[in-house]
C-alpha cells in the first residue's frame, strides 16, 4: 500500500525503499523522513517493488540488489523500462553487473549512516535534474556514468 500524497508546498523526493532486512528498511525510512523526504512504500521482494512503483509513482527507488525473493537489478530495470523511474542501489555486495544497469544512477555501499544516506539522495537528485553534484559524494557512494537525458525530471 502506498503512503502519503505528494506535498507540493515544497519539494521533497518521493522514495520507494526496497529492502528485505526490516531493521535496515525502517531505519532508512526514519532517516529519509527526518530529512524531509516522503517514503511512499516499503517493499521486501522484487514483485512488491514493481507493484508499488506502479501504484505509488516514486521519484526514486532505493533498491537493495540481493533480495530474499527476487533480484534488485532486474526489478530496477523493469521499473525503469515501464515508468522511467531511476534507482539508487544500496548494497553491501560488489555487483559487477549493477554498474551496467541503465536504470541505476549509482550505488550506496552498506553499511551507510544517516549522513551518507541523505547526502547521497541529495547528489542523486542533482543528477536527476541534470546538474553536476555541488560537492564531493560520500566515500561509499559510487555514481554511474549516465546520459542524464535517460532520467526523467523530478516532479
Amino acid at each position: 500500500m502506498c503512503t502519503s500524497e505528494p506535498d507540493w508546498s515544497h519539494h521533497v523526493m518521493r522514495i520507494l525503499i526496497v529492502e528485505d532486512e526490516p531493521i535496515i528498511a525502517l531505519s532508512t525510512q526514519a532517516d529519509l523522513e527526518a530529512a524531509g523526504h516522503t517514503v511512499v512504500g516499503l517493499a521486501v521482494t522484487s514483485d512488491e517493488a514493481i507493484n508499488l512503483a506502479a501504484s505509488c509513482h516514486p521519484d526514486l527507488v532505493l533498491m537493495d540488489i540481493r533480495l530474499a525473493k527476487g533480484n534488485g537489478v532486474e526489478a530496477a530495470e523493469a521499473i525503469h523500462a515501464r515508468w522511467a523511474i531511476p534507482s539508487l542501489f544500496a548494497t553491501s555486495y560488489v555487483e559487477h553487473s549493477a554498474d551496467r544497469c541503465h536504470a541505476a544512477l549509482g550505488c550506496l555501499r552498506k553499511p551507510y549512516d544517516r549522513r551518507s544516506l541523505i547526502r547521497s539522495i541529495e547528489i542523486v537528485e542533482q543528477v536527476m535534474i541534470g546538474l553536476e553534484p555541488n560537492s564531493s559524494p560520500p566515500s561509499n557512494l559510487e555514481l554511474y556514468q549516465r546520459d542524464t537525458a535517460e532520467v526523467g525530471p523530478v516532479a
